[in-house]
């Protein structure tokens, strides 16, 4: 596309932002770069192009990585002079705090990045940044009483360090041992292999509604590597029975096979990681399915296991077709009373994910709730996920 050819003027925005997505999807951020600079342009009060061409800067071509890290964190810092708004709202832009932060830190501003990183422990749950200001602050003083409330409160709300806990609280409460950033990340890296933390966003919520609904036959399609799996079973397997199915392909979707994940290895950190979360658990059973939602679904069905879970947490593909089936399916067998809970219904912000609609949950979402609204309750407060509770068949 040649973003200065005289037609440019008869594209509409919404297109051009189509344009600029189609472009990000193909690694062409040039085009990207360019569709985007001419919607700001055109209109610049718009948040969403100003936010992904910040962040699309930091793959400048023929330039060095330090530089565009800069020019990136330079026209983020901007966005916030020009949209002081954000400050006064942060919960509707938690991503950009966070690449913010990112690029701070990466340019070695840490008085700057300190602050951030502050900013975004004040306003979400996110346990990696969490020890990351933590880690900041020990650079200034490692002896600032701040780290001790941080790590404890990282470690308590993280799934992925649920193992090592007791390790890490006598390190903090030691008071012969200096809080020791290389230390702590040694002592983290060990028990659960996670390569993300996708699902550290949505422990605060999960902490609001799992404890006190307290399924005992969950099932979840699509488990990736098993965080919120080994999350469930840290807080639900407490003697009393408990029944968890995993399905996945373990195959990757399309946002996976373009940043080459090598999806062999996510399937055994799966196998890990259940099987050291499971261990020395009584009365928990872990059933792991492989192959595809739409052929293993239907198979529980005739196998007597309509209306059978407490909980169903539809997190596969995102193809809307494909979620629209695993809801279908997965209603059916939900019990009267239990939960559905979707995954990636809010897909903004992140560039590689606004996809064309078949690639977004969102209008299968939608679909599915509009068609059950007189058997479903829709639960509020949702955060980049939409919980429903099923009323009646």
């Amino acid at each position: 596309m040649n973003t200065t050819s005289e037609n440019i003027d008869s594209i509409s925005s919404a297109n051009l932002l189509n344009l600029a997505k189609d472009a990000v999807r193909n690694k062409n951020f040039e085009v990207a770069r360019g569709c985007l600079a001419i919607l700001i342009n055109r209109n610049s009060s718009d948040f969403i192009p100003r936010f992904q061409y910040a962040d699309l800067l930091r793959y400048q071509i023929n330039k060095s990585s330090n530089q565009a890290i800069t020019e990136s964190k330079d026209a983020l810092v901007k966005i916030l002079h020009d949209f002081p708004n954000i400050v006064n709202s942060p919960k509707s832009y938690p991503l950009f705090f966070v690449k913010l932060a990112e690029a701070l830190y990466d340019t070695r501003q840490m008085s700057d990045a300190r602050y951030i990183y502050g900013f975004i422990n004040a306003h979400f749950q996110y346990p990696e940044y969490i020890f990351r200001y933590a880690e900041l602050l020990a650079m200034e003083n490692d002896e600032d009483p701040r780290i001790t409330l941080l790590l404890q409160n990282a470690i308590t709300i993280d799934p992925g360090k649920l193992k090592i806990k007791d390790e890490l609280f006598k390190l903090i409460i030691d008071s012969n041992n200096k809080f020791n950033p290389k230390w702590i990340k040694e002592i983290a890296s060990k028990g659960f292999k996670f390569t993300n933390g996708w699902f550290y966003g949505h422990i605060p919520r999960w902490e609001q509604i799992i404890p006190e609904e307290n399924p005992r036959k969950i099932l979840e399609i699509g488990s990736y590597e098993g965080q919120s799996i080994c999350y469930l079973i840290e807080t639900l397997a407490n003697g009393e029975a408990l029944e968890i199915h995993c399905l996945d392909t373990w195959e990757g979707g399309i946002e996976h096979q373009e940043k080459g994940i090598n999806m062999s290895l996510v399937e055994e950190n799966f196998d890990y990681n259940t099987k050291l979360v499971s261990s020395k658990k009584a009365n928990l059973k872990v059933f792991k399915h492989k192959g595809i939602s739409d052929y293993l679904m239907p198979k529980m069905l005739v196998s007597g296991m309509k209306n059978y879970f407490d909980f169903v947490y539809i997190d596969g593909s995102h193809l809307a077709t494909d979620v629209l089936c695993d809801a279908l399916i997965g209603f059916r067998l939900l019990k009267v009373g239990g939960l559905l809970c979707f995954d990636d219904y809010i897909m903004d912000f992140l560039p590689e994910m606004n996809r064309s609609s078949n690639e977004n949950p969102k209008l299968a979402i939608d679909a599915f709730t509009n068609i059950y609204f007189r058997k479903i309750e829709i639960i509020p407060e949702m955060n980049y996920q939409l919980w429903i509770r099923k009323l009646s068949d």
